[in-house]
């Protein structure tokens, strides 16, 4: 801005006033101007900086969504007075706290092997090693000190079980040239023509689904230490006859006794197979509710995500369904949906500040 100040003239004292009025206003909005400006600015650095602890929270800090309830002041729903009697409550600074002693259970190591077979090791001094340093003469046993218990492991061994049918004939009907034979039953084996006998099949299915060990580690497995010669292959189709011969029709009963519950919970994961042309397919999971006095849990393998899963699995089921909120549930018919207060909580939990326990921001209010 160019002023030009005629000095000469009696009203310059007044245009300068005018004029450094006219400044002082625009230097007061250029202020507030930049003020608001800082002040987003602020905001923008604090949305990046909770956003930044979020991702940082979720792929470094624990998966437990626990708050302290004295911060909180969130009651427990399943509240024990006796157990809230107990709680030591911390003490000022300089202040004394009674603790209550701590009673030690005694016997816990002997009722853990209390039900196991009973072999007893008795360590004796040979016949030579019994001569008395002092006389010289026989010692004699005066009586046995229990010194420990421990628990012996026995290695896993196969044997070899050959199966022979008897047959027997009536003679008394051969004088009479009449024939008269009966043969003994023989079980049937799980799986025909295989050297797997149904003990082996289930060590392999308890191995692979119980203790999580794939068919090709079982292959070294059962031929290295125990000295059979199967391959993974065998394993795995052992499997495959196995839920075709014998669990298929256990797992439509426990289908048909599932469907027949008042209450039933559900949840789907993503599921990786070998050698699939879709990359990830599906496991849901139905099981019955905690207090059930028939506890079922049942995994159904599926192509895709889509609600026509759960509606034909669920098909002549018509309770209440404990789910996580995901819409595919909504196809199902005939049934009463009841949204896990675990999934709405988290959101609350998610949107809490960091480092931040300020209780008058919405997410604690919540």
């Amino acid at each position: 801005m160019s002023l030009q100040i005629n000095s000469s003239s009696n009203n310059n004292v007044e245009v300068d006033v005018t004029i450094l009025l006219q400044l002082l206003e625009s230097q007061t909005e250029t202020i507030k101007e930049l003020q608001r400006a800082n002040q987003a600015l602020n905001q923008e650095v604090h949305l990046l900086n909770e956003k930044l602890s979020y991702f940082t929270d979720r792929f470094f800090g624990r998966s437990k969504e626990t708050l302290d309830s004295q911060v909180t002041g969130q009651l427990n729903l399943f509240f024990d007075e006796d157990e809230a009697s107990e709680t030591v409550i911390p003490a000022e600074e300089g202040q004394e706290t009674i603790v209550k002693g701590h009673k030690r259970k005694i016997g816990q190591k002997a009722a853990k092997i209390a039900h196991l077979p009973l072999k007893e090791r008795h360590h004796e001094l040979s016949k030579d090693q019994r001569i008395c340093d002092q006389c010289g003469t026989q010692m004699t046993d005066i009586g046995t000190t229990k010194i420990r218990e421990e628990v012996l492991f026995h290695q896993a061994m196969l044997d070899r079980l050959v199966h022979y049918q008897h047959t027997y004939c009536c003679k008394e009907c051969e004088k009479a040239d009449v024939s008269s034979y009966k043969k003994a039953s023989v079980p049937r084996p799980v799986v025909s023509n295989s050297l797997g006998s149904n003990s082996v099949i289930a060590e392999t299915i308890r191995l692979k689904f119980g203790q999580k060990v794939p068919a090709n580690r079982q292959e070294s497995y059962w031929q290295e230490t125990l000295g059979l010669d199967i391959s993974r292959d065998n394993i795995t189709n052992w499997h495959i006859k196995v839920c075709h011969n014998a669990l298929d029709s256990l797992a439509q009963r426990l289908k048909s006794h599932l469907t027949q519950e008042e209450i039933l919970h559900a949840d789907e994961t993503t599921y990786r197979v070998i050698e699939k042309g879709k990359k990830d397919t599906h496991y849901w999971l139905f099981s019955t509710g905690k207090h059930s006095p028939h506890p079922i849990v049942y995994y159904h393998h599926a192509q895709s995500r889509a609600g026509e899963v759960p509606k034909q699995f669920l098909t002549d089921f018509n309770g209440y369904l404990h789910c996580d909120g995901y819409a595919g549930y909504n196809a199902v018919e005939n049934i009463t949906l009841v949204y896990c207060l675990a999934h709405a909580r988290r959101k609350f939990f998610e949107a809490l500040p960091k480092n931040n326990k300020n209780e008058e921001t919405p997410a604690w209010i919540a």
